[in-house]
């Protein structure tokens, strides 16, 4: 099912082949908005990690028991050639300026997390601290 021009609900799946409730699909719609949006701005493909996780295997995998990923508002994403720095501080220029609805932004060595959470949430656990 295609939800914008660049992203598909096949992206925003659990890796663990579990069903996407109809209501994680509705915030994954909106997630997906903010990330088209980001794709214009890169002007480059978005590559998702890692997005809606069920209960089990956000478990498995470590994932802490309120993560926004749970709920189908988050995703971790990767652009080609484009250090996760970068990526981060594009995120947060555009959320200043009002060009993204977005709540979390995480910075990871090898990735970024964004969340549509309903409050601001900033973090970096990248090796760079």
């Amino acid at each position: 099912m295609k939800l914008t021009e660049n992203f598909s609900l096949k992206e925003f799946e659990c890796k663990d082949g579990s069903d996407t409730p109809i209501w994680v699909q509705n915030n994954i719609r909106l997630l997906s908005v903010e990330l088209q949006k980001l794709r214009n701005v890169l002007g480059r493909p978005i590559r998702i990690t890692s997005a809606y996780r069920s209960p089990e295997y956000n478990k498995k995998i470590g994932g802490v028991a309120n993560s926004q990923h749970l709920y189908g508002k988050a995703a971790d994403i990767q652009v080609k050639n484009v250090d996760p720095v970068q990526v981060y501080e594009i995120i947060e220029d555009m959320a200043e300026k009002g060009e993204l609805s977005i709540g979390g932004l995480g910075l990871y060595d090898s990735f970024v997390h964004i969340d549509i959470r309903d409050y601001k949430a900033r973090w970096d656990y990248s090796s760079r601290n």
